[in-house]
Protein backbone atom coordinates (compact mmCIF):
# COMPACT_ATOMS: atom_id res chain seq x y z
CA UNK A 1 0.00 0.00 0.00
CA UNK A 2 3.05 2.28 0.85
CA UNK A 3 4.52 1.77 -2.57
CA UNK A 4 1.61 2.68 -4.36
CA UNK A 5 0.59 5.47 -2.78
CA UNK A 6 4.46 6.82 -3.27
CA UNK A 7 4.42 5.51 -6.77
CA UNK A 8 1.59 7.21 -7.97
CA UNK A 9 2.09 10.36 -6.26
CA UNK A 10 6.10 10.41 -7.41
CA UNK A 11 5.03 9.47 -11.11
CA UNK A 12 2.74 12.11 -11.25
CA UNK A 13 5.04 14.65 -9.45
CA UNK A 14 8.45 13.63 -12.18
CA UNK A 15 6.27 13.93 -15.11
CA UNK A 16 4.93 17.44 -14.32
CA UNK A 17 8.70 18.67 -13.05
CA UNK A 18 9.54 17.09 -16.33
CA UNK A 19 7.22 18.22 -18.56
CA UNK A 20 8.43 21.88 -17.26
CA UNK A 21 12.10 21.38 -18.90
CA UNK A 22 13.21 19.97 -22.34
CA UNK A 23 16.50 18.09 -21.62
CA UNK A 24 19.04 16.92 -24.04
CA UNK A 25 22.41 14.96 -22.46
CA UNK A 26 25.63 13.95 -24.42
CA UNK A 27 28.84 12.47 -23.22
CA UNK A 28 31.11 14.14 -26.00
CA UNK A 29 33.95 11.97 -27.75
CA UNK A 30 37.75 12.41 -26.01
CA UNK A 31 38.68 12.94 -29.29
CA UNK A 32 36.49 16.41 -29.71
CA UNK A 33 37.96 17.76 -26.30
CA UNK A 34 41.52 19.08 -26.99
CA UNK A 35 43.63 20.96 -24.22
CA UNK A 36 41.49 18.98 -21.67
CA UNK A 37 43.49 15.88 -20.17
CA UNK A 38 42.00 16.52 -16.60
CA UNK A 39 38.34 15.67 -17.74
CA UNK A 40 37.15 11.78 -17.91
CA UNK A 41 32.96 12.66 -18.83
CA UNK A 42 30.85 15.11 -19.63
CA UNK A 43 26.96 15.45 -18.59
CA UNK A 44 25.52 18.71 -20.16
CA UNK A 45 28.19 21.37 -20.36
CA UNK A 46 29.37 20.20 -17.13
CA UNK A 47 32.72 17.95 -17.13
CA UNK A 48 33.87 15.69 -14.46
CA UNK A 49 37.27 15.75 -13.56
CA UNK A 50 39.90 13.38 -12.69
CA UNK A 51 40.19 15.12 -9.51
CA UNK A 52 36.51 14.85 -8.17
CA UNK A 53 36.67 11.47 -9.64
CA UNK A 54 39.68 10.82 -7.48
CA UNK A 55 38.24 12.49 -4.26
CA UNK A 56 34.93 10.29 -4.62
CA UNK A 57 36.95 7.55 -5.29
CA UNK A 58 38.67 7.63 -2.33
CA UNK A 59 35.39 8.73 -0.54
CA UNK A 60 33.78 4.99 -1.76
CA UNK A 61 37.06 3.17 -1.03
CA UNK A 62 37.08 4.55 2.60
CA UNK A 63 33.63 4.01 3.13
CA UNK A 64 33.32 0.00 2.09
CA UNK A 65 37.18 -0.22 3.73
CA UNK A 66 34.94 0.92 7.32
CA UNK A 67 31.93 -1.05 7.03
CA UNK A 68 32.84 -4.55 4.48
CA UNK A 69 36.43 -4.97 5.58
CA UNK A 70 36.64 -3.85 9.80
CA UNK A 71 38.75 -0.73 8.54
CA UNK A 72 41.95 -2.84 6.52
CA UNK A 73 42.30 -1.46 2.90
CA UNK A 74 40.36 -3.20 0.10
CA UNK A 75 41.73 -5.59 -2.25
CA UNK A 76 41.57 -5.53 -5.63
CA UNK A 77 39.04 -8.14 -5.77
CA UNK A 78 36.97 -6.77 -3.33
CA UNK A 79 37.08 -3.20 -5.37
CA UNK A 80 35.94 -5.72 -8.12
CA UNK A 81 33.32 -7.27 -6.43
CA UNK A 82 32.08 -4.02 -4.75
CA UNK A 83 31.90 -2.23 -7.74
CA UNK A 84 33.43 0.68 -6.52
CA UNK A 85 34.64 2.38 -9.45
CA UNK A 86 31.43 1.87 -11.47
CA UNK A 87 29.37 3.36 -8.63
CA UNK A 88 32.21 6.53 -8.22
CA UNK A 89 31.17 7.41 -11.91
CA UNK A 90 27.30 6.67 -11.17
CA UNK A 91 27.28 9.11 -8.52
CA UNK A 92 29.36 11.46 -10.16
CA UNK A 93 26.99 11.27 -12.77
CA UNK A 94 24.29 11.71 -10.53
CA UNK A 95 25.27 14.58 -9.14
CA UNK A 96 25.86 16.38 -12.51
CA UNK A 97 22.36 15.23 -13.85
CA UNK A 98 20.79 17.38 -10.45
CA UNK A 99 23.03 20.40 -11.64
CA UNK A 100 21.18 20.59 -15.69
CA UNK A 101 18.13 19.71 -13.76
CA UNK A 102 18.34 22.65 -11.34
CA UNK A 103 19.61 24.94 -14.01
CA UNK A 104 17.02 24.42 -16.18
CA UNK A 105 14.58 24.86 -13.77
CA UNK A 106 16.41 28.41 -13.32
CA UNK A 107 17.17 28.08 -9.51
CA UNK A 108 20.43 28.97 -9.88
CA UNK A 109 22.94 30.80 -7.02
CA UNK A 110 24.02 34.97 -7.65
CA UNK A 111 27.61 35.03 -7.84
CA UNK A 112 27.56 37.45 -3.97
CA UNK A 113 25.91 34.12 -3.02
CA UNK A 114 28.99 32.06 -3.50
CA UNK A 115 31.94 34.85 -2.46
CA UNK A 116 29.72 34.89 0.95
CA UNK A 117 30.05 30.81 0.93
CA UNK A 118 33.59 31.01 0.64
CA UNK A 119 33.93 33.42 3.02
CA UNK A 120 31.80 31.29 5.42
CA UNK A 121 34.51 28.61 5.32
CA UNK A 122 36.27 28.15 8.82
CA UNK A 123 39.54 27.04 6.66
CA UNK A 124 39.77 30.13 5.08
CA UNK A 125 39.66 32.30 7.57
CA UNK A 126 42.52 34.01 9.96
CA UNK A 127 41.49 34.82 13.37
CA UNK A 128 37.75 34.44 12.42
CA UNK A 129 38.43 36.67 9.34
CA UNK A 130 38.30 35.56 5.64
CA UNK A 131 42.08 35.69 4.97
CA UNK A 132 42.48 35.89 0.90
CA UNK A 133 45.83 34.70 1.02
CA UNK A 134 45.32 31.74 3.12
CA UNK A 135 42.32 30.97 0.67
CA UNK A 136 44.89 31.31 -2.56
CA UNK A 137 47.33 29.52 -0.60
CA UNK A 138 45.03 26.44 0.25
CA UNK A 139 43.71 26.34 -3.51
CA UNK A 140 47.50 26.22 -4.93
CA UNK A 141 48.88 23.83 -2.95
CA UNK A 142 46.03 21.29 -3.59
CA UNK A 143 46.17 22.21 -7.46
CA UNK A 144 42.98 23.94 -8.05
CA UNK A 145 42.32 27.89 -8.82
CA UNK A 146 39.78 29.95 -7.23
CA UNK A 147 37.07 30.17 -10.51
CA UNK A 148 37.33 26.11 -10.45
CA UNK A 149 36.81 26.34 -6.51
CA UNK A 150 33.82 28.38 -6.65
CA UNK A 151 32.17 26.66 -9.67
CA UNK A 152 32.11 23.35 -7.77
CA UNK A 153 30.74 25.19 -4.86
CA UNK A 154 28.41 26.55 -7.07
CA UNK A 155 27.36 23.48 -8.50
CA UNK A 156 26.60 21.87 -4.85
CA UNK A 157 24.17 25.35 -4.11
CA UNK A 158 22.52 24.53 -7.10
CA UNK A 159 22.19 20.74 -6.60
CA UNK A 160 21.24 21.60 -3.17
CA UNK A 161 18.64 24.21 -4.55
CA UNK A 162 17.14 21.65 -6.53
CA UNK A 163 16.97 19.13 -3.32
CA UNK A 164 15.34 21.69 -1.47
CA UNK A 165 12.67 22.78 -4.43
CA UNK A 166 11.96 19.20 -4.60
CA UNK A 167 11.37 19.06 -0.84
CA UNK A 168 8.99 21.70 -1.23
CA UNK A 169 6.66 20.53 -3.58
CA UNK A 170 3.29 20.51 -1.88
CA UNK A 171 1.77 16.96 -0.89
CA UNK A 172 -2.10 17.00 -0.83
CA UNK A 173 -4.19 17.12 2.91
CA UNK A 174 -6.19 13.95 1.58
CA UNK A 175 -2.84 12.03 0.71
CA UNK A 176 -1.01 13.08 3.94
CA UNK A 177 -4.36 12.19 6.02
CA UNK A 178 -4.45 8.61 4.19
CA UNK A 179 -1.04 7.96 5.14
CA UNK A 180 -1.21 8.98 8.70
CA UNK A 181 -4.35 7.19 9.45
CA UNK A 182 -3.09 3.72 7.75
CA UNK A 183 0.10 3.85 9.63
CA UNK A 184 -1.68 4.56 12.72
CA UNK A 185 -3.46 1.19 12.34
CA UNK A 186 -0.96 -1.34 13.70
CA UNK A 187 -1.38 -5.10 14.92
CA UNK A 188 1.66 -7.16 16.22
CA UNK A 189 2.31 -10.65 15.03
CA UNK A 190 4.40 -13.52 15.79
CA UNK A 191 6.05 -14.55 12.36
CA UNK A 192 7.56 -17.76 11.01
CA UNK A 193 9.16 -17.88 7.65
CA UNK A 194 9.63 -21.42 5.80
CA UNK A 195 11.97 -20.29 2.97
CA UNK A 196 12.26 -22.76 0.29
CA UNK A 197 15.47 -22.29 -0.92
CA UNK A 198 16.86 -22.63 2.89
CA UNK A 199 15.06 -25.92 3.35
CA UNK A 200 16.46 -27.73 0.60
CA UNK A 201 18.88 -29.16 2.03
CA UNK A 202 16.93 -30.64 4.78
CA UNK A 203 15.80 -32.53 1.85
CA UNK A 204 16.33 -36.64 2.50
CA UNK A 205 19.12 -38.31 -0.56
CA UNK A 206 20.31 -41.70 0.94
CA UNK A 207 23.98 -42.61 -0.24
CA UNK A 208 22.87 -45.07 -3.10
CA UNK A 209 21.08 -42.49 -4.86
CA UNK A 210 24.13 -40.30 -4.55
CA UNK A 211 25.88 -43.61 -6.42
CA UNK A 212 23.38 -44.14 -9.05
CA UNK A 213 23.43 -40.35 -9.68
CA UNK A 214 27.55 -39.99 -10.20
CA UNK A 215 27.25 -43.30 -12.27
CA UNK A 216 25.38 -41.63 -14.54
CA UNK A 217 27.98 -39.47 -17.34
CA UNK A 218 25.99 -36.72 -18.09
CA UNK A 219 25.25 -36.12 -14.06
CA UNK A 220 28.92 -36.21 -13.15
CA UNK A 221 29.67 -33.73 -16.23
CA UNK A 222 26.69 -31.71 -13.95
CA UNK A 223 28.91 -32.13 -11.10
CA UNK A 224 32.39 -30.80 -12.32
CA UNK A 225 30.55 -27.87 -14.06
CA UNK A 226 29.08 -27.11 -10.36
CA UNK A 227 32.99 -27.57 -9.12
CA UNK A 228 34.33 -25.59 -11.36
CA UNK A 229 31.88 -22.20 -10.94
CA UNK A 230 32.32 -23.09 -6.63
CA UNK A 231 35.93 -23.99 -6.65
CA UNK A 232 37.42 -20.64 -6.14
CA UNK A 233 35.19 -20.40 -2.94
CA UNK A 234 36.28 -24.32 -2.02
CA UNK A 235 39.93 -23.70 -2.49
CA UNK A 236 41.96 -23.59 1.25
CA UNK A 237 43.95 -20.33 1.27
CA UNK A 238 46.61 -19.76 3.08
CA UNK A 239 45.96 -18.24 6.37
CA UNK A 240 46.98 -17.26 9.71
CA UNK A 241 45.36 -17.17 13.19
CA UNK A 242 46.97 -14.32 15.70
CA UNK A 243 46.04 -11.52 18.35
CA UNK A 244 48.06 -8.58 18.15
CA UNK A 245 48.83 -5.25 20.05
CA UNK A 246 48.09 -1.46 18.50
CA UNK A 247 49.97 1.56 19.46
CA UNK A 248 48.11 4.82 17.66
CA UNK A 249 49.35 7.94 17.36
CA UNK A 250 45.60 8.72 18.87
CA UNK A 251 44.86 11.67 15.90
CA UNK A 252 48.43 13.20 16.35
CA UNK A 253 48.65 13.44 20.22
CA UNK A 254 51.55 10.79 19.97
CA UNK A 255 55.28 11.00 18.42
CA UNK A 256 55.58 7.49 16.24
CA UNK A 257 59.08 7.65 17.90
CA UNK A 258 57.35 7.74 21.29
CA UNK A 259 55.27 4.66 20.64
CA UNK A 260 58.10 2.49 19.00
CA UNK A 261 59.78 2.66 21.91
CA UNK A 262 56.45 2.26 23.89
CA UNK A 263 56.27 -0.47 22.15
CA UNK A 264 60.12 -2.23 22.91
CA UNK A 265 59.12 -1.70 26.58
CA UNK A 266 56.42 -3.78 26.49
CA UNK A 267 57.66 -6.50 23.91
CA UNK A 268 60.25 -7.29 26.56
CA UNK A 269 57.07 -8.23 28.70
CA UNK A 270 55.32 -10.61 26.68
CA UNK A 271 55.38 -14.12 26.76
CA UNK A 272 52.76 -16.81 25.05
CA UNK A 273 51.04 -16.76 27.98
CA UNK A 274 50.85 -13.23 28.69
CA UNK A 275 49.82 -11.41 25.77
CA UNK A 276 46.21 -12.07 25.41
CA UNK A 277 45.90 -10.46 29.00
CA UNK A 278 48.22 -7.71 28.14
CA UNK A 279 46.62 -6.60 25.14
CA UNK A 280 43.22 -6.55 26.53
CA UNK A 281 44.79 -3.37 28.93
CA UNK A 282 47.59 -2.55 26.26
CA UNK A 283 45.74 -2.55 22.10
CA UNK A 284 44.35 0.70 20.92
CA UNK A 285 42.36 -1.66 18.34
CA UNK A 286 38.37 -1.28 19.94
CA UNK A 287 37.83 -4.44 17.68
CA UNK A 288 40.48 -6.64 20.09
CA UNK A 289 39.71 -4.70 23.41
CA UNK A 290 38.38 -7.77 25.61
CA UNK A 291 39.06 -10.24 23.08
CA UNK A 292 42.88 -10.43 23.90
CA UNK A 293 43.90 -8.60 20.92
CA UNK A 294 42.52 -11.29 18.73
CA UNK A 295 42.38 -11.24 15.31
CA UNK A 296 41.18 -15.18 14.43
CA UNK A 297 41.89 -16.46 10.70
CA UNK A 298 42.87 -13.81 7.92
CA UNK A 299 44.23 -14.76 4.44
CA UNK A 300 46.91 -13.01 2.34
CA UNK A 301 45.64 -9.71 1.09
CA UNK A 302 43.73 -8.90 4.28
CA UNK A 303 46.01 -6.96 6.17
CA UNK A 304 48.34 -4.29 5.24
CA UNK A 305 51.69 -5.24 3.67
CA UNK A 306 53.45 -4.63 6.39
CA UNK A 307 51.95 -6.60 9.19
CA UNK A 308 50.94 -9.28 6.92
CA UNK A 309 54.61 -10.07 5.47
CA UNK A 310 55.58 -10.08 9.42
CA UNK A 311 52.65 -12.65 10.14
CA UNK A 312 53.05 -14.86 7.48
CA UNK A 313 56.70 -15.43 8.22
CA UNK A 314 56.22 -16.04 11.52
CA UNK A 315 56.68 -19.57 12.83
CA UNK A 316 53.30 -20.52 15.15
CA UNK A 317 53.55 -19.55 19.09
CA UNK A 318 56.00 -16.89 17.92
CA UNK A 319 55.51 -12.89 19.39
CA UNK A 320 57.03 -10.53 16.52
CA UNK A 321 59.52 -7.30 17.08
CA UNK A 322 57.09 -3.95 16.93
CA UNK A 323 56.27 -3.57 13.39
CA UNK A 324 55.34 -0.13 12.09
CA UNK A 325 51.80 -0.28 9.24
CA UNK A 326 50.01 3.47 8.79
CA UNK A 327 47.92 2.44 11.79
CA UNK A 328 50.74 2.41 14.09
CA UNK A 329 53.01 0.46 15.87
CA UNK A 330 52.07 -3.56 16.21
CA UNK A 331 53.33 -6.34 18.10
CA UNK A 332 51.86 -9.82 16.46
CA UNK A 333 51.28 -13.33 18.27
CA UNK A 334 50.95 -15.63 15.65
CA UNK A 335 48.72 -19.01 17.16
CA UNK A 336 48.48 -20.78 13.97
CA UNK A 337 49.94 -21.02 10.24
CA UNK A 338 47.36 -23.06 7.98
CA UNK A 339 48.76 -24.21 4.37
CA UNK A 340 46.95 -23.35 1.66
CA UNK A 341 44.97 -26.56 0.03
CA UNK A 342 43.66 -26.66 -3.53
CA UNK A 343 40.00 -28.05 -3.67
CA UNK A 344 40.12 -31.35 -5.43
CA UNK A 345 36.66 -32.94 -7.27
CA UNK A 346 36.89 -35.80 -5.81
CA UNK A 347 36.73 -34.60 -1.78
CA UNK A 348 33.18 -32.87 -2.93
CA UNK A 349 31.25 -34.74 -5.74
CA UNK A 350 29.36 -36.25 -3.39
CA UNK A 351 27.96 -33.12 -1.38
CA UNK A 352 27.63 -31.36 -5.31
CA UNK A 353 25.69 -34.52 -6.19
CA UNK A 354 23.69 -34.45 -2.99
CA UNK A 355 23.18 -30.67 -3.44
CA UNK A 356 21.73 -31.38 -7.22
CA UNK A 357 19.48 -33.99 -6.32
CA UNK A 358 17.80 -32.06 -3.53
CA UNK A 359 17.26 -29.06 -6.07
CA UNK A 360 15.07 -32.00 -8.10
CA UNK A 361 12.89 -33.63 -5.49
CA UNK A 362 10.41 -30.66 -5.51
CA UNK A 363 7.61 -33.47 -4.65
CA UNK A 364 9.59 -34.20 -1.63
CA UNK A 365 10.77 -30.51 -0.43
CA UNK A 366 6.51 -29.93 -0.82
CA UNK A 367 5.73 -32.70 1.67
CA UNK A 368 8.53 -30.88 4.01
CA UNK A 369 6.93 -27.62 3.47
CA UNK A 370 3.58 -28.76 4.26
CA UNK A 371 4.66 -30.88 7.54
CA UNK A 372 6.32 -28.08 8.67
CA UNK A 373 3.67 -25.85 8.03
CA UNK A 374 1.47 -28.11 9.86
CA UNK A 375 3.69 -28.08 12.49
CA UNK A 376 4.42 -24.51 12.63
CA UNK A 377 0.94 -23.82 13.26
CA UNK A 378 -0.01 -25.79 15.81
CA UNK A 379 2.39 -24.86 18.02
CA UNK A 380 1.51 -21.27 17.47
CA UNK A 381 -1.97 -21.78 18.19
CA UNK A 382 -1.55 -23.78 20.78
CA UNK A 383 1.46 -21.76 22.77
CA UNK A 384 4.01 -24.47 22.41
CA UNK A 385 6.95 -22.34 22.11
CA UNK A 386 9.34 -24.71 23.12
CA UNK A 387 8.28 -26.87 20.40
CA UNK A 388 8.08 -23.91 18.41
CA UNK A 389 11.92 -23.04 19.15
CA UNK A 390 13.05 -26.60 18.97
CA UNK A 391 11.68 -26.46 14.97
CA UNK A 392 12.91 -23.30 14.07
CA UNK A 393 16.54 -24.29 15.49
CA UNK A 394 16.49 -27.68 13.28
CA UNK A 395 15.45 -26.06 10.30
CA UNK A 396 17.10 -22.77 10.24
CA UNK A 397 13.78 -20.86 10.01
CA UNK A 398 13.18 -17.14 10.29
CA UNK A 399 11.40 -16.66 13.27
CA UNK A 400 10.05 -12.98 14.74
CA UNK A 401 8.18 -13.88 18.17
CA UNK A 402 7.26 -10.21 18.40
CA UNK A 403 6.73 -7.83 15.27
CA UNK A 404 4.75 -4.70 15.11
CA UNK A 405 3.32 -4.03 11.72
CA UNK A 406 1.52 -0.76 10.15
CA UNK A 407 -1.12 -1.38 7.96
CA UNK A 408 0.60 0.70 5.44
CA UNK A 409 3.48 -0.71 5.30
CA UNK A 410 3.32 -4.44 5.81
CA UNK A 411 6.74 -4.69 6.51
CA UNK A 412 8.26 -6.99 9.66
CA UNK A 413 11.82 -5.96 9.32
CA UNK A 414 12.94 -8.67 6.38
CA UNK A 415 9.82 -9.69 5.50
CA UNK A 416 7.45 -7.70 3.99
CA UNK A 417 3.95 -9.11 3.33
CA UNK A 418 1.84 -7.62 0.10
CA UNK A 419 -0.95 -5.44 0.44
CA UNK A 420 -3.51 -8.44 -0.18
CA UNK A 421 -2.20 -10.48 3.05
CA UNK A 422 -2.23 -7.00 5.03
CA UNK A 423 -5.60 -6.72 4.53
CA UNK A 424 -6.14 -10.48 5.70
CA UNK A 425 -4.28 -10.00 8.56
CA UNK A 426 -5.92 -6.72 9.66
CA UNK A 427 -9.67 -8.31 8.79
CA UNK A 428 -9.35 -11.27 11.71
CA UNK A 429 -10.37 -10.76 14.75
CA UNK A 430 -7.42 -11.38 16.62
CA UNK A 431 -7.66 -14.42 18.92
CA UNK A 432 -4.84 -16.83 19.86
CA UNK A 433 -6.64 -19.18 17.46
CA UNK A 434 -6.21 -16.24 14.56
CA UNK A 435 -3.28 -18.04 12.48
CA UNK A 436 -2.86 -16.82 8.87
CA UNK A 437 -0.44 -19.32 6.38
CA UNK A 438 0.73 -17.11 2.76
CA UNK A 439 2.29 -19.11 0.22
CA UNK A 440 4.56 -17.97 -2.66
CA UNK A 441 6.91 -19.77 -5.06
CA UNK A 442 9.47 -18.91 -2.47
CA UNK A 443 8.30 -19.21 0.95
CA UNK A 444 5.79 -19.83 3.28
CA UNK A 445 4.77 -17.17 6.18
CA UNK A 446 2.99 -18.55 9.39
CA UNK A 447 1.45 -15.45 10.83
CA UNK A 448 -0.20 -15.19 14.05
CA UNK A 449 -1.98 -12.21 15.51
CA UNK A 450 -1.65 -11.44 19.35
CA UNK A 451 -2.95 -8.77 21.45
CA UNK A 452 -1.28 -5.13 21.42
CA UNK A 453 -0.29 -4.22 25.15
CA UNK A 454 -1.10 0.11 26.34
CA UNK A 455 3.34 0.05 25.56
CA UNK A 456 3.00 -1.00 22.40
CA UNK A 457 0.62 1.78 21.82
CA UNK A 458 2.18 4.10 23.24
CA UNK A 459 5.93 3.50 21.39
CA UNK A 460 4.20 3.55 18.42
CA UNK A 461 1.89 6.62 18.54
CA UNK A 462 2.21 8.62 15.33
CA UNK A 463 3.42 12.21 16.04
CA UNK A 464 1.64 14.08 12.97
CA UNK A 465 3.89 16.32 12.78
CA UNK A 466 6.99 14.65 12.82
CA UNK A 467 4.85 11.90 10.63
CA UNK A 468 4.21 14.81 7.92
CA UNK A 469 7.99 15.87 8.02
CA UNK A 470 9.11 12.27 7.66
CA UNK A 471 6.83 11.90 4.47
CA UNK A 472 7.94 14.61 3.12
CA UNK A 473 11.45 13.98 3.33
CA UNK A 474 10.65 10.41 1.90
CA UNK A 475 8.89 11.57 -0.83
CA UNK A 476 11.80 14.31 -1.97
CA UNK A 477 13.73 11.29 -2.23
CA UNK A 478 11.79 9.16 -3.97
CA UNK A 479 11.35 12.03 -6.13
CA UNK A 480 14.71 12.82 -6.90
CA UNK A 481 15.70 8.93 -7.00
CA UNK A 482 12.96 8.96 -10.12
CA UNK A 483 14.13 12.07 -11.80
CA UNK A 484 17.72 10.94 -11.73
CA UNK A 485 16.43 7.58 -13.29
CA UNK A 486 14.10 9.45 -15.90
CA UNK A 487 16.96 11.84 -16.60
CA UNK A 488 19.44 9.01 -16.85
CA UNK A 489 17.05 7.60 -19.97
CA UNK A 490 18.09 10.65 -22.31
CA UNK A 491 21.81 10.22 -21.73
CA UNK A 492 24.12 9.15 -24.11
CA UNK A 493 26.79 7.73 -22.00
CA UNK A 494 30.68 7.64 -23.41
CA UNK A 495 34.19 7.73 -21.64
CA UNK A 496 37.15 9.62 -22.62
CA UNK A 497 38.99 7.85 -20.36
CA UNK A 498 38.40 3.90 -20.68
CA UNK A 499 40.48 3.24 -18.64
CA UNK A 500 39.01 4.32 -15.16
CA UNK A 501 37.17 1.81 -14.93
CA UNK A 502 39.06 -0.85 -15.84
Amino acid sequence: MKETFQHKTSSILVSGLIGLIIISFMFTGYESMKGTPDTIAKVGKHPIKIREYQQEYDRQLQFYSNYMSGGNPLTEEQIRNFGIKDNTLKSLVSRRLFINFAEQLGIMPAPEQIKDKVKELEYFKTNGQFDLQRYKAILANARITPADFEEDLADQVKAQNAQEFISTYPLSESYLADVIKYKSEITKLEVVQLNRRNLTKFVNVSKNEIDQFLSQPTNMERVKNLFGSRKKSLDLSEAVKGRHILFTMQGGKKKIEDLEKEALALRKELTIGNFAKIADKKTEDPAGKGKGGALDWFERGQMVPEFEKVAFELKPNTISDPIKTSYGIHIILVEEHRAGKEAQLVAHQESLARELLQGEKTKELDELIKTLSQQTTDFLKNKKSAELAALVKKYELLHLPKAIMNRLDGSLGQIRLTAAQVQQVFSGDGSDKDVFLFNDTLSTLAVKKSELTSKDKESHAIRKEEEIEKINSQMARKLGQDIIKTLEGSVKVKMFRPDINS
